[in-house]
């Protein structure tokens, strides 16, 4: 457990997955149709090799993670930050964790992909040493118009 400015960074467990469902349900309008259900979440879990984290605010999650082995390497499927608890290094903090079961793993790295115009998670990943590795033209579609899938990895 990593604690951090009034934020306790745990494993996820299956009594967390309503929660975190339900974190993403009031979040709706940001996450669109990507949203993990309760089930899908406890399935990921039930895999040995999955790599999950949540962030707490007093009891309240605020944010999540999603990672899962593949053969050598760690693969992100979501990182999500409750909006007014952004900017105080959750989101890098489950990068460093991930960083660090790499390692304790001998895994040799993680890999992710981001809808071009998330600027955001893109300069997060960048400062968190990811490299853009390739492209998925026109993989995402919102509203009828259509953005790419920005492939990155980090070498562990």
């Amino acid at each position: 457990m990593l604690t951090m400015k009034n934020h306790k960074i745990l494993n996820m467990k299956s009594s967390h997955s309503k929660n975190v469902y339900e974190l993403q349900i009031k979040n709706k309008p940001e996450l669109g149709s990507n949203i993990w259900k309760d089930s899908e979440i406890k399935n990921l879990l039930d895999k040995e090799n999955s790599f999950c984290m949540i962030s707490l605010n007093k009891s309240n999650i605020s944010g999540f993670c999603l990672f899962l082995q593949i053969h050598n390497s760690l693969e992100l499927y979501t990182i999500f930050v409750a909006p007014n608890f952004r900017n105080q290094g959750i989101a890098k903090l489950f990068l460093k964790k991930a960083k660090h079961f790499c390692k304790k793993n001998l895994l040799k790295g993680i890999f992710l992909e981001v809808k071009e115009n998330n600027y955001l998670a893109i300069s997060l990943y960048k400062n968190q040493d990811f490299n853009l590795i390739g492209r998925r033209k026109d993989y995402y579609c919102k509203n009828g118009k259509f953005f790419d899938a920005l492939l990155m990895s980090y070498d562990a």
